[in-house]
């Protein structure tokens, strides 16, 4: 299994010119908040969904938590200004080449998607419906 953090460097190193991790801070769903750093959690949230569903195995070591605005990995999230100023400076990771096409993929198939569209897709995993429909935030 992957460390969060190693995935998500993989991500923002392929977005150097960071067009599609950014700093702009958007309101969505009555909440402020970091477009690349929504943008990072729901690349990592729909890898780990689709190498589930492709492998039955987890390939990120980290739990997921259903936000407002979609999937959120909170390692990730709470360091995400300190990954973006030191990408170059990481420890370069070894994936496997089936990891690295894998990841590829996903960054390919997600980088025209706008934040609203990755948005909705993150909101449609039943364990986000199930936590907004049982718990209502009250009760967290």
């Amino acid at each position: 299994m992957l460390n969060a953090i190693d995935v998500a460097n993989y991500f923002l190193k392929k977005d150097r010119n960071r067009k599609l991790f950014k700093n702009d801070i958007i309101e969505r769903n009555g909440k402020t908040f970091c477009e690349g750093n929504v943008r990072l959690s729901i690349y990592l949230h729909i890898a780990q969904n689709v190498w589930i569903a492709k492998t039955g195995e987890k390939l990120i070591d980290v739990d997921f938590y259903a936000c407002d605005n979609g999937a959120v990995a909170p390692g990730v999230q709470r360091q995400y200004r300190a990954l973006i100023n030191n990408v170059p400076k990481t420890r370069e990771i070894a994936f496997s080449k089936e990891q690295e096409e894998f990841l590829d993929t996903i960054y390919v198939a997600l980088e025209s998607a706008d934040i609203d569209e990755l948005i909705e897709i993150s909101r449609e995993d039943p364990e986000w419906e199930n936590k907004h429909r049982n718990y209502p935030k009250d009760k967290l």
